[in-house]
């Protein structure tokens, strides 16, 4: 091995020699010298955390509920309406030819389901509804005849595949319980978000809100998290679901005032739910991580890659 092998080995770590120490260094000493250089330590740019807040009112009023479903209605069809050009329900009955509507589902019937917006409701005659609940807002594609409407075409609000999908340099940690091997592990990582966890360190920020909406940036970049608990058993795939309606679809006890903070808007980088099952799955861009009690994963937000712990 001559010198200028030798230089080339220092230069791969990073390290420039000074000519007094090239003369000591040999083929056979080599390798104790490059262990001799000390590992820099890990530093981490600082992460700033958003954090949504989510209004409670104490006790809701029948114009609360009626304010929350306007605004779960407008929320929707705001999105529906960048997909289809849509009538009014009051407007369908003049029509002779095809026509699109939006609205929110009153209730199910044999025969298909009652639609309904703030000029009316009409009966929708719809062979599979096995995908549609009450209170979802849907758009339909069909024609009128006899006052009903017979559907071509149900239509989601969904998630666009082209919708810009998030990236930061970092890797964090989810967790629904802070423990010591977590606190060991912070060392690595540059923040973990705790769900309903005391704060312990600076880097371990506390979510106690459901749903939660966490906006993360760093150098100008950003990924927006969703953490959602739902108050039943919730798989993945009804996870999917939640991103096709774009929308969480609370139980009405869950209703905390007249705003509406389950309405899947913007489209999150990252979807915790908060599950006994643990999995993972990508969405049309959107990675659904599912972790509950005494586990957690620890996210690379830069790849999106996943490590259950």
């Amino acid at each position: 091995m001559n010198k200028k092998d030798i230089i080339k080995r220092f230069l791969k770590q990073g390290t420039l020699l000074s000519p007094g120490m090239l003369d000591k260094i040999n083929e056979k000493n080599i390798d104790r010298f490059l262990k001799k250089r000390p590992e820099e330590p890990k530093t981490h740019t600082k992460i700033d955390v958003n954090i949504r807040g989510i209004t409670k009112k104490q006790k809701l009023s029948t114009k609360d509920f009626v304010d929350y479903y306007n605004n779960k209605y407008n929320g929707i069809r705001n999105i529906l309406m960048n997909k289809m050009k849509a009538v009014s329900v009051g407007n369908t009955k003049k029509s002779f030819s095809d026509v699109s509507v939006i609205g929110m589902v009153r209730e199910l019937k044999s025969s298909g389901l009652v639609l309904e917006d703030p000029t009316g409701e009409i009966e929708v005659v719809l062979n599979n509804k096995k995908e549609i609940n009450p209170d979802d807002v849907i758009g339909v594609k069909g024609f009128v005849r006899e006052n009903k409407l017979f559907a071509k075409e149900v239509v989601f609000p969904d998630t666009p595949l082209t919708h810009p999908i998030g990236s930061l340099d970092a890797k964090i940690i989810i967790t629904t319980n802070i423990t010591e091997k977590t606190k060991e592990l912070v060392k690595e990582i540059d923040l973990v978000l705790a769900l309903n966890a005391e704060k312990t360190q600076s880097n371990i920020i506390k979510t106690n809100s459901n749903p939660g909406w966490i906006t993360l940036s760093k150098n100008g970049d950003k990924v927006n998290l969703l953490v959602y608990k739902p108050e039943n058993k919730t798989t993945i795939e009804q996870a999917v679901r939640f991103l096709i309606k774009r929308h969480l679809s609370p139980l009405k006890n869950r209703i905390t005032g007249p705003e509406d903070p389950f309405l899947i808007e913007p489209i999150p980088d990252i979807f915790w739910l908060v599950s006994d099952e643990k999995g993972k799955k990508t969405y049309k861009g959107v990675t659904i991580i599912s972790c509950g009690p005494n586990s957690a994963a620890r996210i690379d937000l830069k790849t999106k890659e996943i490590e259950f712990i």
